[in-house]
């Protein structure tokens, strides 16, 4: 659901962005690179940051917590 969620974000700035420019004269292909730049940039800065807050969650819980966490993990794994 959240892939989805960030490829119809990321395909409406896309539509919004070419509709803008595809009546002009102008080659503005470097807007939408630049664009796509960065967006891969966010995406990388937004999983780091998801990454650290799930580590110190995971570190806040409880050991009965951690224990239930890493039953899930490894019924996940099999």
């Amino acid at each position: 659901m959240r892939n989805l969620q960030r490829i119809a974000a990321l395909g409406s700035m896309w539509a919004v962005l070419w509709f803008l420019y595809s009546t002009s004269d102008i080659d503005y292909s470097w807007a939408l690179m630049c664009l796509a730049a960065i967006t891969m940039v966010l995406e990388y800065l937004a999983y780091q940051l998801g990454i650290a807050q799930g580590i110190d969650m995971y570190r806040s819980l409880t050991e009965e917590q951690r224990k239930e966490i890493n039953k899930i993990m490894d019924n996940n794994n099999d």
